[in-house]
């Protein structure tokens, strides 16, 4: 696999993290939970960095595949 493609591939776990986060309410990564209801600012955080995490490798992704940019 190739820069571009692991880049795509960490951004696809991201966004299906943060998919399953936000439909459930609750993330559980690891030892790391945190839920809408219980832990408000863990779980905002998560949406925060899943989201950075997923803009970042899409970017990566296209800049370090892209010869002209």
């Amino acid at each position: 696999m190739d820069q571009d493609g692991f880049s795509i591939a960490i951004g696809l776990a991201a966004l299906a993290l943060l998919a399953s986060g936000l439909w459930r309410g609750r993330f559980d990564v690891q030892a790391l939970h945190a839920d809408r209801a219980g832990r408000p600012l863990a779980y905002w955080a998560f949406v925060l960095v899943l989201a950075l995490v997923a803009f970042e490798a899409w970017r990566c992704a296209i800049f370090v595949g892209c010869g002209d940019c």
